[in-house]
């Protein structure tokens, strides 16, 4: 897991992207969720960084931030947990931390991509396909028809042809 700084680099220096979301976040709602199911489901990603507690400059295109920092860190890590666990047809188990930027609290979560064996990662409320996302660039887009076929694909078995060496032999 990266630390804060090393993201905060990041993301001031190339913006947001497939792996860094940032959200200003006075509570965890449907924006996030949408993020969590999108890191959650991204094929060879890996997961990716939710920093919350920061904010974009509106005056700005550019990838200018600043930190606005967490009134409440304990209960707003409480909620990402809880509803990391409740939120989504599986539970999600993010790795949570604090980290403190001039003299504000900030948490980045880490959003791990999880087995395709239990993708879709979607919205329970929502079903499928309106509450499953993907990441691409810096975007948290619904899931088509076509990328949750492809999701069940790659959970299916795959036909195996039976080789002539693995065939037991009959004694007659």
């Amino acid at each position: 897991m990266l630390i804060f700084d090393e993201l905060w680099e990041l993301l001031t220096t190339e913006d947001e992207g497939v792996e860094i979301e940032a959200k200003k976040c006075s509570e965890v709602g449907k924006s996030c969720w949408e993020t969590i199911s999108a890191f959650s489901n991204e094929s060879s990603l890996g997961g990716g960084y939710l920093l919350l507690g920061i904010k974009s400059s509106e005056e700005s295109d550019s990838n200018n931030y600043e930190i606005e920092g967490i009134a409440d860190p304990d209960k707003i890590q409480r909620d990402l947990a809880t509803q990391c666990r409740e939120v989504f047809n599986i539970t999600i188990r993010p790795q949570i931390e604090t980290a403190t930027k001039d003299g504000k609290i900030i948490i980045v979560a880490f959003i791990p991509e999880v087995q395709p064996s239990e993708k879709p990662v979607y919205i329970t409320k929502r079903g499928l396909p309106q509450g499953a996302f993907r990441r691409i660039a810096s975007t948290d887009q619904k899931c088509t028809d076509r990328d949750i076929e492809l999701f069940i694909k790659n959970v299916m078995p795959k036909p195996t042809t039976l080789q002539f060496s693995q065939m037991p032999l009959l004694m007659i």
